[in-house]
């Protein structure tokens, strides 16, 4: 089962909404967001969207793969897929003045 992980403004990960990234300045950043992330079931071959305030894909520099995260809340959340997806998250929180927490409040 994949683990959550947050970009946070705020000193915990549920305080997001009390102090928000400003959804503004993680447009500036990001490249190749919409209103929702799609997928083909495979078996129906019939696609599958699902809203969110924002989604998006983070590259770590020039290098594939993109990491898929999602803005919601305030924060900006996605599934824990492997360490190198943690160095993606890092840099983007640091360009957003935030920190990247687990759901149970640690600090990566």
């Amino acid at each position: 089962m994949a683990y959550t992980i947050h970009i946070t403004a705020a000193n915990g990960w549920w305080q997001s909404e009390e102090n928000p990234i400003p959804l503004e300045k993680l447009k500036e950043l990001v490249t190749g967001g919409n209103e929702g992330v799609s997928g083909v079931n495979p078996d129906t071959r019939q696609t599958i969207t699902i809203g969110t305030d924002y989604s998006f894909q983070w590259p770590l520099g020039d290098q594939e793969p993109k990491y898929h995260f999602h803005y919601m809340s305030g924060r900006v959340v996605f599934k824990h897929i492997s360490d190198e997806q943690i160095k993606v998250a890092k840099d983007l929180a640091s360009k957003l003045g935030a920190i990247v927490q687990g759901d149970e409040e640690e600090i990566y």
